[in-house]
Parts: structure tokens; C-alpha cells; sequence
């Protein structure tokens, strides 16, 4: 895995629209028209989130990497404040790079 790639997920990841995302949770909760542009971007974090649980199931190399691009307070931050779907992807992340027994990653 390269750090570039990396550096692309943290990116889209970062950006900060909780009003926007809260907006979007509100109009599924009341069954309402969905915003196209919130549904892409809330798409985009579950892919990217799936993504990341899948390199953090693989070798403490790549788990380090994922460590060093500064993605685990996102995926933190996701578990409170994303929509379920892209809260679910962030917890299997968190799952899959604590599931070992290096320490580097849980400290």
C-alpha cells in the first residue's frame, strides 16, 4: 500500500460537513427527498471505510501506514457522528487493526 493513496482516503474522510451530514440523517429519518450530493459523499466514506478495514486486516506494515496517515481520529470521530452505514465500515476498521496483538497500533 502506498502512502499516497492513503492521503487520498484521508482527504475525502476529512471533510468537515456535520451540518450537512446531520441535515442528510435528518431527511432519512423523516422518509424524505434525499440529497444527491450528501448520499455520494456518504458513499464515498462507506467505500473508502471497507476499503481501510480490508488493508487493516493485512500485515502490521500496512496497519502502521494507516496509523502514520492519521486516519484512526476519523474513524474515531465516524463511530459518533456518520450515518450508520459509514459508522458500521468504521468500526470493522477499528476491529480489524486491533485484532492482533502489536501494540504499536491500540497505544
Amino acid at each position: 500500500i502506498k502512502l499516497g493513496v492513503l492521503n487520498k482516503y484521508y482527504n475525502v474522510l476529512a471533510k468537515i460537513i456535520k451540518p450537512a451530514e446531520e441535515e442528510y440523517e435528518k431527511k432519512q429519518d423523516e422518509n424524505t427527498e434525499k440529497d444527491p450530493k450528501m448520499m455520494k459523499l456518504s458513499r464515498e466514506k462507506k467505500e473508502i471505510c471497507w476499503a481501510l478495514s480490508n488493508i487493516l486486516a493485512g500485515p502490521i506494515k500496512d496497519k502502521l501506514l494507516v496509523l502514520d496517515a492519521n486516519l484512526f481520529p476519523i474513524l474515531c470521530e465516524y463511530l459518533i457522528s456518520a450515518p450508520y452505514d459509514v459508522a458500521k465500515e468504521a468500526l470493522w476498521s477499528i476491529s480489524n487493526a486491533t485484532s492482533d496483538k502489536h501494540y504499536g497500533i491500540i497505544s
